[in-house]
């Protein structure tokens, strides 16, 4: 019940600025207790969770739209594109413009 809690907020929010902290309150469970679940379950916290769901969500609007970096890093919770170039090589190894190349060739 937690964790399809966590996933249905972090799916509804993941382009705001959420927390560890707000999703544990969402589901209203310690911080903890939430972080000791997901390793459990998925075994990866919240937070890195949270970061290859915006990563996904990324990657899709890479692929099948015309935004710029910036706006689909802003589109998914990153006011800082340097920020999210760094969190996308981090999940894929590539940056986000290599990779929209390479998803086009």
């Amino acid at each position: 019940y937690y964790l399809q809690t966590a996933f249905l907020y972090i799916e509804k929010n993941f382009m705001n600025n959420i927390s560890v902290e707000s999703i544990a309150a969402r589901c209203n469970i310690h911080r903890n207790r939430l972080l000791k679940l997901f390793k459990d379950q998925i075994g990866q916290g919240p937070q890195e969770y949270l970061i290859k769901y915006r990563m996904s969500k990324a990657a899709q609007l890479l692929i099948t739209t015309g935004l710029s970096v910036n706006e689909i890093g802003n589109a998914v919770g990153y006011t800082n594109q340097l920020h999210f170039s760094r969190a996308f090589k981090s999940v894929y190894g590539i940056s986000p413009k290599y990779f929209r190349e390479q998803k086009k060739k």
